[in-house]
C-alpha cells in the first residue's frame, strides 16, 4: 500500500535531497488515519516542499501554458 506517512513521504524526501523541487498534493493522497496524513502534509510543508490541493496544482499548470 501506498500511504502518504510512509511512501510519499519518503519519496519527497528523496526529491527534497536531490535538490528538486516538491509539491505534496494533499488531496492526492491519504494514509491509514487522518491524524497521521496531517503531519506528513505539515512536516513537508515546513521542511521539503510546498503542499497544495490538487485544484491549486491544475491552477499551477494552467498558468504554465
Amino acid at each position: 500500500e501506498t500511504v502518504t506517512n510512509v511512501c510519499v513521504e519518503s519519496t519527497a524526501r528523496d526529491a527534497w535531497n536531490y535538490d528538486f523541487d516538491v509539491i505534496l498534493v494533499s488531496d492526492g493522497t491519504a494514509s491509514y488515519s487522518e491524524e497521521l496524513h496531517e503531519a506528513t502534509l505539515k512536516n513537508m510543508a515546513y521542511h521539503c516542499g510546498v503542499v497544495m490541493s490538487k485544484e491549486e496544482v491544475l491552477e499551477l499548470i494552467k498558468l504554465g501554458k
